[in-house]
């Protein structure tokens, strides 16, 4: 009997155990598909980083105020000097700009400059902006200017720290005209009238009248020499008008890529 009673407990337990864990599951359980109470905007990564927009580096150089060159300068200073030979933790940037890279003396240079080079104010627009970035392994620790005005304004105050040694001027207003197209038909060359080969029936008639003695033999007109070819307008053979006629413009824009890092075609 006493058996029976703990059998019958235990079953009973059981049931009870068993009908919390169901209603319990009915309450607290989500049956329907679980939704976000808002959802998060993940901006897609576009792959390639817009370009940046190009900047006239002459005119803002012509524009620059040394003077606030200066102030910015404050951020460099804890490391450089423009005094002449007083090189600290970095050179001496006296007559900086014109300058060949890495070439103060008694100064140990990273090495990861380029050798060679002189700091252009273009060279110098390009490592202020990202040092780490146009010299690879470079011990300089400065992260760089972004704004090309504040990169401009320093250049102009280490150029005018140094002496000035260079003159920086506004590009002209206008552009210069652009040439004349060049016209690649050429001009038919007027034909020369025929040599008449016959002498004028007057002559003739003359020459036949006149005493025999009294005859003067008339010549045969001199064949003319053909008439030169006349070149193509520009100045150009006919056979450089139709290379010219035939080119493409698109590409030779891809050819000029080649020589971008030299050479610009604006005035």
């Amino acid at each position: 009997m006493e058996l029976n009673k703990i059998v019958g407990a235990f079953c009973a337990s059981l049931l009870v155990f068993l009908g919390l864990g169901f209603f319990a599951e009915q309450v607290f359980y989500p049956h329907g598909p679980e939704e976000l109470a808002f959802a998060l905007a993940v901006e897609e990564d576009a792959g390639e980083e817009e370009a940046a927009p190009e900047v006239d580096l002459a005119e803002l150089l012509a524009a620059a105020d040394p003077a606030k060159g200066e102030g910015g300068f404050r951020k460099c200073a804890a490391c450089h000097k423009v005094e002449e030979g007083a090189n600290g933790v970095g050179p001496n940037l006296y007559r900086v700009v014109g300058r060949e890279i890495a070439s103060v003396e008694g100064f140990k240079y990273s090495g990861a400059l380029p050798a060679g080079e002189v700091w252009t104010p273009e060279n110098l627009f390009a490592f202020l902006e990202n040092p780490k970035g146009w010299a690879p392994g470079t011990s300089m620790g400065f992260a760089g200017l972004k704004k090309p005005e504040e990169r401009a304004e320093m250049i102009a105050y280490l150029n005018e720290a140094g002496g000035a040694p260079i003159t920086f001027e506004a590009p002209a207003e206008e552009a210069a005209a652009e040439p004349a197209a060049v016209t690649t038909e050429v001009p038919a060359t007027e034909e020369a009238p025929a040599a008449t080969e016959e002498a004028p029936a007057d002559d003739a008639a003359a020459a036949e009248e006149a005493p025999a003695d009294e005859q003067v033999a008339v010549a045969p007109a001199a064949p003319e020499a053909p008439a030169a070819e006349a070149p193509a307008a520009g100045g150009m053979s006919p056979e450089m008008a139709a290379v010219f006629a035939s080119a493409d413009l698109a590409e030779g824009e891809k050819v000029f890529r080649k020589c971008r890092a030299c050479h610009k075609t604006e005035d």
